[in-house]
């Protein structure tokens, strides 16, 4: 997808006007995903050594 982004503008022009590139947009919710799913299981995005500070079980929400 990144390909498709540097190889073509990222502002395309529509019948209704400037619009943002349908694969910049995709992208972008892409990433939002990756760095929930990421989150949710804990998993460190870099290289760094120190513990994941883990927070206790929720109890039900009221």
């Amino acid at each position: 997808m990144q390909a498709v982004i540097d190889d073509s503008s990222v502002i395309i022009e529509t019948t209704q006007g400037p619009k943002t590139h349908p694969a910049v947009v995709e992208f972008r919710q892409q990433s939002l995903a990756f760095a929930k799913v990421m989150a949710t299981m804990r998993i460190p995005l870099d290289d760094d050594d120190t513990p994941q500070k883990r927070a206790g079980v929720r109890g039900p929400q009221s």
